[in-house]
């Protein structure tokens, strides 16, 4: 999914796979272990920084959770301030209302998703990304990560 802002503002996540895909049945922490997806990122901020990550952020029921609050996005269904929030930290979402046909949502990348920094060079601090996409556009990013999680469904 690619969710483009007005301002060259720009956040792709895909679904690389399942974190372990040769067990579905985890390893004793029922389906949890089962479920971890990993999410490969690519990050360019308005501002000139760019950076990519892979690591496991969300599970297959998250996934599943962003596809249902992007569509609520997209429909108009959602308040201002109203977010997504995962088990793992490094990836936040926030509503931020509508104008001129464009829905404004905050992008918070944290940790394994955030920047490389040089104080720890695999983790970066949170970056918060001020994004106004297109509402076309992000019915699209919404039929994308929908596509996303046809291969990875929850087990």
């Amino acid at each position: 999914m690619v969710l483009t802002s007005a301002d060259g503002g720009r956040v792709e996540l895909r679904i690389a796979g399942y974190e372990f895909p040769e067990d579905p049945q985890g390893d004793g922490n029922g389906d949890w272990d089962a479920n971890w997806l990993v999410v490969s990122g690519a990050v360019a901020a308005a501002d000139g920084r760019a950076w990519e990550f892979t690591d496991p952020l969300l599970t297959t029921w998250e996934a599943v959770e962003l596809l249902e609050w992007l569509r609520r996005a997209v429909g108009g269904h959602l308040r201002s301030g109203d977010g997504l929030a995962f088990v793992e930290p490094d990836l936040e979402l926030a509503y931020r209302g509508r104008v001129d046909g464009r829905v404004l949502l905050t992008v918070t990348l944290d940790e394994e998703a955030g920047p490389v920094g040089s104080a720890r060079p695999d983790r970066g601090p949170a970056a918060e990304l001020e994004l106004a996409v297109d509402v076309d556009s992000l019915r699209r990013a919404t039929d994308e990560w929908r596509r996303e999680l046809a291969g990875t469904p929850p087990r």
